[in-house]
């Protein structure tokens, strides 16, 4: 690494930090009356602000102790201003009697007073940030009366955009569109702790209260209104939505009186309304608990039965019902080793005594693994603190009983152990399952379940399914999971669960489905390979097109000068995907790599090494789960799913910004450190799977056959 290209890395984490900071710093500013400076002409009440003897008007300050707006702050809103192009602010509040309020902005540059802006109730400003270092914020109230101050949101925005990638003209002739990508989505939501962090990371989630849905509403204006079939809303100790989903035959009156409102509202402001009811089939049915009865008032019904979908349509002539399987959130459930695993068998989970027939095969499950092990069996209790009768395990397994984990915590328990239990209660539908199958396997945790219609059908013989009916035939099936090395089937679990279940991929159905086209996230690699000869390139070219990634570009570069050879190449082999240069062309177009890519991640591949049809793709896929700036190596020498400091070029992938300044010359010449470079000036590096490669040393059809998956 030279010194530019130590800077170049120094400048961009800078710029990166600087937009944490602005994020850090949006501001939502509750009543607080201690935080506040008035006159004896306003009273400072716990809720709110009350003038009597005000014929005139007058100002409170937040957070200085003056009204003096020729002082400059002496508690800063903001740490520096100065990085801001501009701040965003909304105001909002309640007014009782005959007073008007309105919110006072004063900028400061260099201790001066330099500009003052006036904002309305109810209202949005933008307030542009030049050379100004500081800022004040006061009421100021005229009249008498009282003021509830609801809502005062203060968003800096930061002067440097996140860098874009820049649309190449030469060499790659690829075509690029605009897109629309769920996170920009403003989603309105009344769900579950569950649901709301599997979504709130794939779009940019809305969370509403019964006690002020409607100013949320009013302030976020969102796209779309997602409900599910909510038991206690997301914070499970609070339970502020319990009871107010369903309809009951033990309600004596409208229980949804909140959630009904929020419906009218989407209504009368053309906002679409979707509920997803997870309690299918097993509450379709339920009169106490009745789901069905509230999905039945949206736009569009999302159930996770399958088999569920006519019954609306044919029983209550709802047209727009569709099924919506549970997923898996990557950026909580994924591979990433926290400790060593143990070869426990983890169950995290409740026990259900109104569910008798599961609790006959958890029993059974439970009895064959203690009878393998005694202290092969760990059970994380979701009930640990509740007294219910009903949710008490067996004496027989109390010993094995752990206290229960928050579900932001669970993937500690599920990367516990190789090993896990699922226990499905409904084992006829197709597509209802639990969402810890999805999970275990997204934390290449192998999973161990009573049978299911919807597990055969979708995992097949990635898991271990048990009947239960033959006890002696279950704990064979155990003890040949614990004896088998499971690595090989934990990674076709991952892989499969990484590609075709996560919540991004469930969230781009639902809006696409309530009319919001979105585009999926799509992860682009350019394959760069280094060449010396046509057959060479027809080699190369087999390599590339072997690769199971849809979403990829080929770059050849041939080493010698000979221009008009690369020509005739180009002719013969090059087209949308592929493109063929030459030194000679680098040389006069530019010399450093990223002059010639357009995607946003690399791969450089040596024609002497072995690549599995999966090796980019099982990469790749770690950016589900990784931040995109990292760098991912295939490092036998090292723990898998690991960071480390260190990697081959030739069995990695990197950000396009991390070759930033790299010159074409300088990558064969640095292949054995030019990885652990990047790793000194803030690159992280992460080793995933051992498979789909292997260095010429190793390369035998013996060992092609061990690590192909």
């Amino acid at each position: 690494m030279n010194k530019t290209q130590i800077d170049a890395r120094l400048l961009e984490l800078k710029k990166k930090e600087q937009l944490i900071r602005s994020e850090l710093e949006h501001k939502k500013i509750k009543y607080n009356k201690n935080e506040w400076f008035t006159s004896s002409r306003v009273q400072l009440l716990e809720d709110r602000l009350l003038t009597e003897d005000n014929s005139d008007h007058c100002y409170v300050s937040f957070l200085e102790t003056n009204n003096s707006f020729a002082f400059p702050p002496k508690k800063p809103i903001f740490k520096n201003l100065l990085i801001y192009k501009q701040v965003n602010i909304h105001f909002a509040g309640e007014i009782s009697g005959e007073c008007e309020v309105r919110l006072v902005a004063i900028t400061y540059l260099e201790k001066e007073k330099k500009s003052t802006y006036s904002i309305s109730l109810n209202s949005n400003t933008e307030i542009p940030i030049d050379c100004e270092d500081g800022m004040r914020l006061a009421l100021r109230i005229q009249g008498n009366g009282s003021f509830k101050l609801t809502s005062l949101t203060i968003e800096p925005i930061h002067k440097v955009s996140p860098v874009a990638s820049r649309p190449i003209a030469y060499p790659l002739n690829i075509s690029k569109q605009e897109k629309k990508l769920a996170k920009k989505v403003k989603v309105a939501m009344i769900v579950d702790e569950f649901t709301y962090e599997s979504f709130r990371h794939e779009c940019d989630a809305v969370y509403l209260s019964p006690d002020n849905w409607l100013e949320t509403m009013q302030l976020e204006r969102p796209d779309i209104f997602f409900c599910e079939s909510a038991w206690s809303g997301k914070d499970p100790d609070k339970r502020e939505w319990r009871g107010k989903i369903y309809s009951s035959i033990n309600f004596k009156h409208e229980n949804r009186k909140e959630l009904l409102q929020i419906i009218q509202y989407c209504n009368e402001n053309g906002i679409k309304t979707v509920f997803w009811n997870k309690e299918d089939p097993s509450h379709y049915e339920d009169s106490v608990h009745n789901f069905v009865d509230t999905a039945k008032k949206f736009d569009i019904i999302f159930t996770t039965a399958e088999e569920c979908v006519d019954r609306y349509k044919n029983e209550y002539h709802h047209r727009q019902v569709y099924p919506l399987m549970f997923a898996v959130q990557p950026k909580q459930f994924n591979p990433i080793e926290t400790f060593e695993r143990s070869n426990d068998f983890i169950f995290a989970g409740s026990y259900y005594k109104q569910h008798p027939q599961r609790c006959g095969i958890m029993d059974a499950i439970f009895k064959n693994i203690v009878d393998l092990d005694a202290d092969k069996l760990v059970i994380y209790d979701r009930q640990s603190n509740n007294d219910d009768p009903n949710h008490q395990f067996p004496d027989e397994f109390q010993p094995h009983i752990r206290q229960r984990l928050p579900y932001t915590q669970l993937d500690k328990a599920y990367k516990g152990s190789k090993f896990a239990i699922n226990i499905n209660t409904e084992t006829n539908s197709t597509t209802m399952f639990a969402r810890r199958v999805f999970e275990l396997m997204a934390s290449n945790t192998l999973v161990v379940s009573n049978y299911s219609a919807g597990l055969d059908k979708h995992f097949g013989d990635l898991m271990y399914l048990l009947r239960t009916e033959n006890s002696e035939d279950d704990r064979k099936v155990l003890e040949h999971a614990i004896s088998i090395d499971s690595e090989r089937q934990r990674l076709k679990a991952l892989r499969h669960v990484l590609t075709n279940h996560t919540y991004e991929e469930r969230m781009n159905y639902v809006l696409n489905i309530a009319g919001i086209a979105v585009e999926p996230n799509i992860t682009n690699v350019c394959a760069i390979i280094f060449i010396n000869n046509e057959a060479e390139l027809i080699e190369a070219i087999d390599v590339f097109e072997s690769q199971n990634y849809i979403n990829k570009q080929l770059l050849l570069i041939n080493r010698s000068d000979n221009h008009i050879e690369t020509a005739e190449w180009l002719s013969k082999y090059g087209g949308n995907a592929v493109c063929i240069t030459d030194m000679h062309m680098i040389n006069k177009y530019g010399k450093q790599i990223n002059d010639f890519i357009s995607a946003q991640f690399v791969a450089f591949l040596s024609l002497d090494m072995y690549y599995g049809c999966n090796y980019l793709l099982d990469m790749l896929l770690s950016y589900k789960y990784l931040d995109t700036d990292t760098i991912v190596v295939k490092q036998v020498s090292s723990p898998s799913y690991r960071y480390t400091n260190s990697g081959h070029l030739f069995a990695s992938i990197l950000p396009k910004e991390a070759l930033k300044r790299i010159e074409v010359g300088q990558i064969e010449a640095t292949k054995d450190v030019l990885v652990g470079e990047l790793f000194k000036i803030g690159y992280r590096i992460f080793n995933c799977d051992p498979y789909n490669v292997l260095l010429p040393q190793e390369i035998t059809e013996n060992n092609k056959v061990k690590i192909t998956i």
